[in-house]
């Protein structure tokens, strides 16, 4: 018979919150533990040890409960039905609602009408409210014991522990904790909110009997900062701000990017302009949702009963300034006049025939985009900010848009701004954007050589816009071509005092301006905002770039 004891971890400063949860854990008895050492150094660990190590004679399994949390109502109740169908697993009962791999699992999970999600073993296990098998709960109190109090973070040690004694770690779907606003004991700000929480539903006992979905698979979709990301699971560290702009990365997940617009058009097609653009970023995070879910079947109709929940607080926990977390991409109002579609011409559009020539350099520059974008990002901490990258807006000379105020997001920081006194610039025109993935190879270069912390770098556009309009394609796009090679040999000086240029694809930036425009600004030029080259160029970039996107991805 499932018996849970539990153990609630707290500080004294917020001690008057332990009398209601000891309550509500009613008619589990809940035992609280005080912070051996309140005035020193924030550490939950310090705590957890103690938590972790009082385990109440007679029972099966121990639980540790922390002192910023609300329970849902039938708290005691439904832990030992979800324990009683995982009894040799660790049974989390929250995830934080934009956690970069466990809040997707559990979203996932919620979709395909599942009960429980298998959770990561490489990001941090969410232990706002966490049990364990007792036998597994003191070995895991032996192991925290042989670890300094300073290392700060418990749900880091326990994700190590775990996978280091295979133990199997799910979530409750829905979640049975949910976390408060207030920021924690070792500063970590914004809304941590649970991922699927749903109080006002009492879940019936059934549902505790149900499944468990499938298991964590090669990516999670991120929607932050009301921008839709890709995160490669086996690439990548858990922590950092280099996710793949959604449109970039369906290549590398099996699906259409074209496919998401299509469906997305007759729901967003009529929304005012200033909508569409968050309305795509929404769509294409669910529709991503949807059919990696739809991959591991059952899914029932509609998805499953919490599906609205998990989609609810996605979008919340979306909006800027919700999350606590920095988003992977910039944003903000644009300046720029651009006054047609970007399938129309420019002041100086080269009409060249598909030279061999033109074909072979543009396709050596697709994968020079591929290869940098393909390597490892580095480890940001999700409240840290890492290597930022100073922009330099510039006017462009084809469109006439001049430089205006923009909101920059982690990797990225205005230049002048006094938040990145030592660190790369990159100059981009001000009537285009570039996505974080496409800085990686800047700030991988400027964490590997520290003479080049404070280097020079631009777009492809602004040496594009900087050419003659009379130089011949092919000779235009030579000196493109040739002013990226530093990537292949990045410790060594450009010539002169040239700026090295970014081996990346670029796309408009401008206000909103309704759906067929943000549609057509959503596929990358390899150039130009402008599209300066006949478009039978950038499909054949398109294609190659997508070719080796693939075909390293899968070689990795």
């Amino acid at each position: 018979m499932i018996k849970v004891g539990v153990s609630i971890m707290y500080h004294p400063r917020r001690a008057d919150r332990i009398p209601p949860l000891v309550r509500a854990c009613a008619p589990l008895d809940a035992v609280p533990v005080r912070d051996p050492d309140p005035g020193g150094a924030p550490s939950p660990l310090r705590t957890a040890k103690r938590a972790w190590a009082q385990i109440q004679d007679g029972v099966t399994h121990h639980m540790v409960l922390q002192d910023d949390i609300a329970l849902a109502p039938g708290f005691a109740e439904q832990v030992s039905e979800a324990v009683a169908r995982h009894p040799e697993d660790g049974v989390s009962f929250y995830s934080h609602w934009n956690s970069p791999q466990n809040s997707y699992l559990v979203r996932r999970a919620a979709v395909a009408g599942a009960s429980y999600a298998p959770l990561s073993l490489t990001e941090w296990t969410p232990c706002q409210g966490f049990v364990l098998p007792v036998d597994r709960a003191r070995d895991l109190a032996a192991y925290l014991a042989e670890i300094p109090d300073d290392v700060q973070d418990d749900d880091e040690m326990v994700v190590i522990f775990c996978r280091k004694q295979g133990i199997p770690v799910v979530a409750t779907v829905p979640h049975l904790v949910d976390h408060g606003v207030d920021e924690t004991i070792v500063g970590h700000q914004g809304e941590l909110r649970a991922t699927v929480f749903a109080p006002g539903e009492r879940t019936p006992t059934a549902h505790w009997t149900g499944r468990t979905a499938a298991d964590p698979g090669p990516y999670t979709v991120e929607l932050l900062e009301s921008r839709c990301g890709i995160r490669m699971v086996d690439r990548d560290p858990v922590e950092h701000k280099f996710a793949w702009h959604w449109y970039d990365a369906c290549s590398l997940v099996g699906v259409d990017p074209r496919a998401v617009l299509d469906a997305a058009a007759p729901h967003i097609g009529g929304l005012p302009d200033a909508l569409v653009p968050a309305a795509t970023e929404v769509w294409a995070a669910g529709h991503l949702l949807g059919a990696d879910a739809a991959g591991h079947p059952p899914v029932p109709p509609g998805g499953g009963p919490f599906t609205r929940h998990a989609i609810g607080s996605w979008v919340d926990s979306a909006w800027p300034g919700r999350t606590g977390r920095c988003s992977a991409a910039p944003a903000g109002t644009s300046s720029s006049p651009l006054g047609s579609p970007p399938c129309g011409t420019a002041s100086h559009t080269r009409e060249a025939a598909m030279a061999d020539e033109l074909r072979e350099r543009a396709a050596a520059m697709a994968r020079r985009e591929a290869a940098a974008q393909l390597r490892p990002a580095p480890f940001v901490p999700t409240d840290g900010t890492g290597t930022l990258v100073a922009v330099r807006l510039v006017a462009c000379r084809s469109c006439g848009a001049r430089p205006g105020e923009r909101h920059w997001t982690p990797p990225f920081a205005p230049d002048g701004s006094g938040a990145t006194p030592r660190g790369p610039r990159l100059a981009m025109l001000a009537c285009e954007a570039v996505t974080a993935r496409a800085v990686l190879p800047i700030v991988r270069t400027a964490e590997r050589f520290p003479e080049l912390r404070e280097a020079r770098f631009q777009t492809r556009a602004v040496l594009w816009d900087a050419l003659s309009p009379a130089t011949p394609p092919a000779e235009a796009l030579a000196v493109v071509d040739d002013s990226e090679r530093w990537i292949d040999a990045p410790g060594e000086p450009p010539d002169g005092d040239a700026a090295r240029t970014l081996p990346a694809s670029t796309r408009p930036h401008r206000g909103p301006r309704g759906w067929r425009w943000h549609r057509a600004d959503l596929v990358p030029h390899f150039l130009s905002p402008h599209r300066n080259l006949p478009t039978r160029i950038g499909e054949h970039y398109a294609a190659e770039l997508r070719a080796a996107l693939r075909t390293g991805h899968e070689g990795s």
